[in-house]
């Protein structure tokens, strides 16, 4: 069925103190119509709540139904983080801002790593850049201060720096990745797909801000210019590996699974970021559609393929 032809369900999540946080740190899992405790957690499985309908959903879905045509190819869309219209919602943006400072964390306790992965990419001024964690944290802080209170045009000011953070990620990226078959990078993987996880927020974030102060064209720019370049960097490590077949061969099966599984993370996420581009793109056609997806009252619009 298209999604044209789709069930539109807005639900309300259940009164569950510190829902959304538990969500973005996967201490919960929507699971149909409830959320429940995830696996590795004591419990698991358990239900904490049912998934609420408000008593506009059907007025939502009526004035939603005749504006999904641009949306009828996104029938994979429910992977990943589609669920949540993270490049639109104010709930969206706030699991976008805990996901990356939990990146950060998990970077920052991998020094060693990073610090092979810049003499890789030998760039010595790279090392310091990224070494300055805390200036980013405090830019993410700043940017969901700013968008909290509606200050726009303070938010709009930031737009530059979260440019910077965005090309620096996506520059030592391409670098480490041009040189890809050798033992320091596949000793790295999990740092490279961290990183790349980090990419892919940011330009959540660039979308989310260029929305919220009405640059929706520089919003669906931003979500277009990650998928070209992350293509580019697994075009990086596909060549890599195929100009240096002996390095290939040589690997275990353990270090070859991690590089393909790493090629296969974008893959995965892929249909999530074309739904999110393709959101954006229909409230730029149709900017009354924008209230529907911007869910201030913690409500998360589901479309249902």
């Amino acid at each position: 069925m298209s999604v044209a032809e789709a069930v539109i369900l807005a639900r309300k999540l259940p009164n569950v103190p510190d829902l959304l946080e538990g969500i973005a740190s996967g201490k919960y899992k929507i699971w149909g119509g409830v959320v429940r405790l995830n696996k590795g957690q004591e419990g698991a499985g358990q239900i904490v709540g049912h998934l609420l309908i408000p008593n506009n959903a059907a007025e939502l879905a009526d004035q939603l139904q005749g504006q999904l045509g641009t949306l009828q190819s996104l029938h994979t869309a429910n992977l990943v983080m589609s669920g949540l219209n993270l490049a639109v919602s104010a709930a969206g943006f706030a699991i976008v801002c805990q996901k990356l400072n939990k990146i950060s964390g998990v970077l920052s306790e991998q020094t060693q790593k990073l610090d092979t992965l810049v003499r890789l990419a030998q760039k010595q001024d790279l090392r310091n850049m990224f070494a300055d964690l805390a200036e980013f944290t405090g830019l993410l802080k700043t940017v969901k201060q700013f968008s909290d209170m509606e200050e726009l045009e303070q938010l709009k000011s930031l737009i530059g720096q979260i440019n910077k953070q965005y090309d620096f990620t996506k520059y030592l990226l391409l670098d480490v990745t041009k040189s890809a078959a050798n033992d320091s990078f596949i000793s790295s993987i999990d740092e490279v797909e961290c990183l790349s996880d980090r990419l892919v927020h940011l330009a959540l974030v660039k979308a989310y801000i260029n929305q919220k102060v009405g640059h929706t064209m520089f919003a669906i720019e931003s979500l277009e210019e990650l998928q070209n370049d992350w293509l580019a960097v697994n075009k990086n490590i596909v060549n890599a590996m195929t100009q240096n077949k002996a390095f290939v061969s040589s690997l275990s099966i353990d270090s070859a699974q991690k590089v393909k599984s790493l090629l296969e993370f974008r893959q995965q996420r892929l249909p999530a970021i074309e739904y999110q581009t393709n959101v954006l793109k229909l409230i730029k056609d149709k900017p009354e559609a924008a209230r529907l997806f911007n869910s201030f009252n913690e409500e998360i619009l589901f479309i249902a393929a």
